[in-house]
C-alpha cells in the first residue's frame, strides 16, 4: 500500500504521521521548508539561542508525553510570578502557591480591589477540575475580557495583569479572544509549569521527529496541489516541481492560510500577529527571572522575559538574553532596535547603552489562529472535507501545542478508520 500523506512537519504534522503509524499505517510527511517544527523555531546566534516569538512549553499538556516524553525536553520552569509597573512603581505579583515569598506583595498589590483575589480564587475552583471544565461546554461562548468582567474582577486588575499577560499569550491586547482559550491557559498556568526547553522550542519537533524516524519525513517538499479521482476522493498530491505522490489518505496540517489554498476551502484564515526583538545584554536584568509587565497605554511592549534566567543555555557565559513582545499586528516602518532599546533604558535607567545590543527583530504577521468568540465548535466540520483528506492544526482545533498535537492523533485516527481498520 502507498503511504499516507501528512503535509506538514509543524507539530500536528508529526503528531499525525506518529499517531498512524502507531496504528500500523505508514506515512510521508512533506514539508515545504528545509526544516521541521513549523512555527516552533530556534536558530542559534553568536551563542544566543534565539525562538521564533516567546513559545512555552507547559507540563499540564496531557498530549504532550505521547509524543515528546517531558524527561527528555530538559525543561527549565518560569518564575510564577511577574513584575507589573504600575503609576511609576514596579509591583511584584505571584502564585501563592509557587512563590511564596511574594504573597504580601500579592496581597497588597495597588492594582487588585477587594475581593479580587477571592473572586478570582473561586473562578479558579470551578476551571480546575478538567480541561472540559474550563473550556465551558456547552455554555454561550463570550469574549476574555467580558469573562473576567463576568466573575466581577476590577478594571485596574484586569488592565494590571490580564490584559499585558495574556494578551501576550493569545497575541491579543484587546482581549477579545475565546473566553474558552484563556480559561485553558488559566489552568494550564495553575495545575503545570510553564517551561523552556534547554536547546530551545525546536527541541519539541526535533523529539518527535527522532521517534517518528527521519526517513518518514522528506523536507523541500512544498506541495502545490492535491490530487483527486472522478468521485472527487483524495487521490494524493502533486508537488511543486510536478511530481505526483498517490495515496488514499491526506491529512493536510499546515498553517490556516496555507490548508486554506490548497484545499479551497473557506478555512479561518486571520491571525494574531506580534513582534519580537531578542537583545543581549552583559549582565541579567530581571529579578529572579520574573516576567515585566507594562501594561501601559502608551507603551510598545506589554511584557519582557528574560529566557536566560530560567535556561541558561540560551546565552553564552557572562551574558543573558532579553525578548521584547508587542502583541499585535506588526508596524513593518518602524524602527524595532531603537524602539526596543528605548523600553530597555526607560526601564533600567542606569544601564549604560553599551550593555545592550540587538541580536534579531522577528516581524511575525501569523503568531496563531485568530479565535473569536464561538469559533471553536465551527471547527469540527473541517475534519474530513473529503473522502480521504482530513485536517489537522489550529484550523481544525484549536490554536496552541496541545491542540496542534490532539488534532494530529485525532486526525489519524479518522483516517484509519477510513481505511476500515
Amino acid at each position: 500500500m502507498r503511504p499516507a500523506i501528512v503535509v506538514g512537519a509543524g507539530p500536528s504534522g508529526l503528531a499525525a504521521a506518529t499517531a498512524l503509524a502507531r496504528r500500523g499505517v505508514e506515512p510521508l510527511v512533506l514539508e515545504a521548508a528545509g526544516r521541521i517544527g513549523g512555527r516552533l523555531v530556534t536558530d542559534e546566534l553568536d551563542g544566543f539561542l534565539i525562538d521564533r516569538g516567546f513559545q512555552v512549553v507547559n507540563t499540564s499538556y496531557p498530549a504532550l508525553p505521547r509524543y515528546a516524553p517531558l524527561e527528555l525536553l530538559g525543561l527549565r520552569p518560569l518564575p510564577s510570578a511577574a513584575s507589573v509597573l504600575w503609576e511609576g512603581h514596579w509591583v511584584n505579583f505571584g502564585s501563592p502557591f509557587r512563590a511564596p515569598g511574594l504573597i504580601p506583595a500579592t496581597l497588597g498589590a495597588p492594582f487588585a480591589r477587594p475581593g479580587d483575589l477571592i473572586r478570582l480564587g473561586l473562578a479558579l475552583g470551578r476551571l480546575l477540575p478538567s480541561n472540559k471544565a474550563a473550556l465551558g461546554y456547552p455554555e454561550p461562548d463570550t469574549s476574555a475580557l467580558a469573562w473576567l468582567r463576568a466573575i466581577g474582577l476590577s478594571e485596574s486588575f484586569i488592565e494590571a495583569f490580564f490584559r499585558p499577560f495574556f494578551g501576550g499569550v493569545l497575541l491579543d491586547l484587546e482581549l477579545a479572544s475565546s473566553a474558552r482559550c484563556l480559561r485553558y491557559d488559566l489552568r494550564q498556568f495553575v495545575v503545570g509549569r510553564a517551561a523552556l526547553p534547554a536547546r530551545g522550542i525546536r527541541a519539541v519537533p526535533e523529539l518527535m521527529a527522532e521517534r517518528l524516524g527521519h526517513r518518514r519525513v522528506r523536507l523541500s517538499a512544498p506541495v502545490a496541489d492535491l490530487l483527486r479521482g472522478n468521485g472527487g476522493e483524495c487521490a494524493g498530491v502533486r508537488l511543486a516541481g510536478g511530481e505526483e505522490i498517490r495515496s488514499r489518505l491526506v491529512i493536510v496540517a499546515t498553517e490556516a492560510p496555507a490548508a486554506a489554498r490548497l484545499t479551497d476551502l473557506p478555512l479561518p484564515t486571520a491571525g494574531n500577529g506580534e513582534v519580537c526583538v531578542h537583545v543581549a545584554v552583559d549582565r541579567p536584568l530581571l529579578p529572579g527571572g520574573r516576567l515585566l509587565l507594562d501594561p501601559r497605554s502608551d507603551s510598545v511592549f506589554a511584557n519582557i522575559v528574560e529566557p536566560s534566567a530560567s535556561a541558561p543555555t540560551y546565552a553564552p557565559a557572562g551574558s543573558a538574553l532579553l525578548m521584547l513582545v508587542a502583541p499585535g499586528p506588526p508596524e513593518v516602518d518602524r524602527d524595532w532596535e531603537t524602539t526596543a532599546l528605548e523600553a530597555i533604558h526607560d526601564h533600567f535607567p542606569a544601564l549604560p547603552p553599551a550593555a545592550t545590543r540587538v541580536l534579531r527583530v522577528d516581524l511575525i504577521p501569523f503568531g496563531v489562529l485568530a479565535q473569536p468568540p464561538g469559533i471553536h465548535p465551527s471547527l469540527d466540520r473541517w475534519r474530513q472535507p473529503a473522502p480521504g483528506l482530513f485536517l489537522a492544526g489550529e484550523e481544525a482545533l484549536a490554536s496552541s501545542l496541545n491542540a496542534a498535537l490532539i488534532s494530529g492523533e485525532r486526525a489519524a485516527r479518522d483516517a484509519v478508520a477510513f481505511l476500515g481498520r
